[in-house]
């Protein structure tokens, strides 16, 4: 990996476990352009917009934005919301999976 690209990974890596980085995301993200890729603020925004893409014949990977948990009851919140987005799939009949990111667990 040449410098540049280690610098700029080392960056995001930096933002990514920043308190204030993290607020400012999720205050202004949407209205950033996070609005194009994601589905929506809640699990029932996602799954209607999931919905509407399955009709079109699009499958969809879901997942809980955030990462970088820092305590066991952060990790339980987590595994919590994805067995409930999991079921939710499967009432819902969703064509579709999820993402699991390790630093969430």
């Amino acid at each position: 990996m040449d410098i540049g690209n280690r610098l700029f990974r080392s960056a995001l890596l930096g933002l990514a476990g920043n308190r204030a980085a993290r607020a400012l995301s999720q205050r202004y993200g949407m209205k950033l352009g996070a609005r194009r890729f994601v589905a929506g603020e809640t699990m029932e925004e996602a799954i209607v917009q999931a919905k509407r893409l399955n009709a079109e014949g699009i499958a969809v990977t879901l997942d809980f934005l955030g990462e970088s948990v820092s305590s066991l009851e952060e990790a339980k919140t987590s595994e919590l919301g994805y067995l409930e987005l999991l079921r939710t799939i499967e009432r819902e009949g969703i064509n579709g999976n999820i993402s699991l990111k390790p630093t969430q667990f």
